[in-house]
């Protein structure tokens, strides 16, 4: 295999892992946000509980997209850090709010202010997140020095528009889980509805500032929103959870085919940015080491923890 077939193949497997750390991150994330929403301190305990027992597990793979960035494509980690380091300051504050808020809400004397920072952590790690992707779909400037003397020369209408879509579109994902984990009740209507509208209307914002170019992009594209609407009808007679994360997940293949041949903008390409054609071939064998290894490890947490929220709100209310 030559060195531009493993920089293409590293590109689908950090999309991989990207695809993992949104869908599987992002219901926490929404469920985190939701819980804003949530006046009573029970209700948002129930809803914390069902993520307790797997958000460690769902991290793993914002850990691992992160890896495979800086081990596969070392030239992109640098230039799109230096250019991003306010967001990912934002992201890692937000990480460790989150964190602290789930931790300490079983145990603590001041549930609301727990819970609170439990649910505006996991809103910043959205937004951060939404901001950081959509700042590399639009471009960041790549001459000289100029993204070390412009801390916000990411800030445009893609970091903007970002930030929206992945707020929007990780609550709707938060929203299902609840409905697949008994906990539907929690998930109002009128909250799912308005994130999926505005969870479309920031995906045609996106669609201006990257064109989803090509009858195949644009099919993988509309496809996502066909699902997204499917979801909107389901949640109304039962679980959308399906319909929510297929759509969510041709939304990231659209957009990634929108960028080709390009790994971000401007011209910086899977080859020119990666490493070295002989360590993404010992990378491989790492990757296909460690990764079944999370995989069994994370269906294990879902196994062992499944229908925990449903119990504890089963024990609430009676």
């Amino acid at each position: 295999m030559d060195h531009a077939l493993y920089a293409e193949l590293w590109l689908w497997l950090l999309a991989l892992a990207l695809a993992a750390t949104v869908i599987l991150d992002g219901f926490d994330l929404g469920v985190g946000i939701l819980c804003l929403r949530e006046p009573d301190e029970d209700a948002r305990a129930s809803m914390m509980a069902s993520i307790e027992g797997v958000w460690h597990a769902n991290q793993t793979w914002l850990v691992v997209a992160g890896g495979v960035l800086f081990g596969a494509f070392p030239k992109a980690y640098g230039m799109l850090l230096s250019s991003l380091y306010l967001p990912a300051g934002l992201l890692l504050l937000g990480l460790m709010a989150r964190g602290i808020g789930l931790e300490y809400h079983a145990e603590g004397a001041n549930k609301r202010f727990w819970s609170n920072l439990f649910g505006y952590g996991s809103l910043l790690v959205a937004l951060a997140e939404g901001a950081m992707l959509g700042a590399v779909m639009q471009g960041l400037p790549m001459e000289g020095h100029v993204r070390f003397l412009k801390p916000f020369a990411w800030l445009g209408l893609g970091a903007v528009a970002g930030a929206g879509a992945m707020a929007c579109v990780v609550s709707l994902l938060g929203a299902a889980w609840l409905s697949r984990a008994s906990l539907a009740h929690l998930a109002k209507p009128d909250d799912v509805l308005r994130l999926a509208l505005g969870a479309v209307a920031l995906q045609l914002t996106m669609a201006f500032v990257v064109p989803v170019s090509g009858l195949a992009g644009m099919a993988v594209w509309a496809a996502g929103l066909w699902c997204l609407l499917r979801a909107v009808r389901a949640s109304g007679i039962g679980p959308f959870w399906g319909w929510t994360w297929t759509g969510v997940l041709l939304f990231l293949v659209g957009w990634l085919w929108a960028m080709r041949p390009e790994f971000a903008p401007p011209g910086l390409t899977p080859l020119s940015a990666s490493a070295a054609a002989g360590s993404l071939r010992i990378m491989l064998i790492g990757f296909a080491v460690v990764t079944p290894v999370i995989v069994v490890y994370t269906i294990y947490q879902y196994r062992v923890f499944r229908g925990q929220g449903a119990y504890q709100d089963h024990e609430l209310h009676h």
